[in-house]
């Protein structure tokens, strides 16, 4: 499944997404983008990681592409903000990929869990690279939050039995380090690395956990149900999440799986 179209808000996911720029910065830091450098941004959403790329990269270029037009106009007024000439943003399909030995290094943050044919996907990332290129990519570990999942399944039980996404079945693609080495391994990637680290979110209650998933990675259940029992799902799954963490501040478990590879410069 890969979710298109104007769902997401740009300006209400900076407003309550600041952990996943968080997990961004330190998967730059492990980018290394050089000076001079071409970087593509797959998924970046409101550009808050390509706008960072950018300054990096000068007098280099970043594009950055993503499917939602919500999330790309709040990007283009922050690199306008930042005053950037050497940045870009495209509306585009990330399981399409057009591009052919452009970019030095491939980045994505948070954002590949929604492509499930990650085969497709990294034989048109390596096409992307040139020679030499890098990759480097975040996205959910499989059974990345247990407790979250598990309020989750009871709410999708109750409100739409019905559902594909139960059962241990979910809208979203989540990795795990062996198998996805061989795909990054069998799509023509050397010097891969792959780890799962831990990575746990504070949340000042179970309110405010409920609204970061609602942003993105509920919406995929949200539009199975009547706009009138959106607030109920949600207010449900916080009554869950309650059972297990009681109210005010918490840590909930978010597992990551990051994937560092790079194109045979032969």
């Amino acid at each position: 499944m890969l979710l298109r179209g104007n769902g997401f808000n740009g300006r209400k996911c900076d407003a309550v997404l600041e952990s996943r720029f968080e997990v961004g910065d330190f998967l730059r830091q492990l980018a290394e983008v050089r000076s001079g450098e071409a970087v593509l941004d797959v998924g970046c959403g409101t550009g808050e990681m390509t706008v960072k790329l950018a300054y990096l990269a000068y007098p280099g270029r970043a594009l950055g592409i993503d499917t939602a037009r919500g999330m790309l106009e709040t990007a283009v007024i922050r690199a306008e903000a930042n005053g950037l000439n050497n940045i870009a943003f495209r509306l585009w399909d990330m399981q399409e990929f057009g591009f052919n030995g452009e970019f030095d290094l491939i980045f994505s943050n948070s954002a590949l869990q929604w492509v499930h044919n990650q085969k497709t996907l990294l034989e048109g990332l390596i096409r992307a690279l040139r020679r030499g290129g890098r990759l480097a990519l975040q996205l959910m570990a499989k059974d990345f939050s247990p407790p979250f999942l598990a309020a989750l399944d009871k709410v999708v039980e109750e409100m739409i039995p019905h559902c594909a996404y139960r059962g241990g079945r979910y809208p979203w693609f989540m990795g795990e380090e062996d198998s996805y080495a061989r795909m990054v391994t069998d799509a023509g990637f050397t010097q891969a690395d792959i780890f799962r680290r831990e990575w746990p979110i504070r949340f000042a209650s179970v309110n405010a956990a409920v609204e970061f998933f609602r942003v993105a990675d509920l919406l995929p259940y949200l539009v199975l149900l009547p706009e009138t029992e959106h607030t109920v799902f949600c207010m449900r799954l916080a009554e869950e999440l309650e059972v297990q963490y009681g109210e005010g501040e918490f840590d909930l478990p978010f597992d990551r799986l990051f994937v560092m590879a790079r194109k045979s410069a032969f």
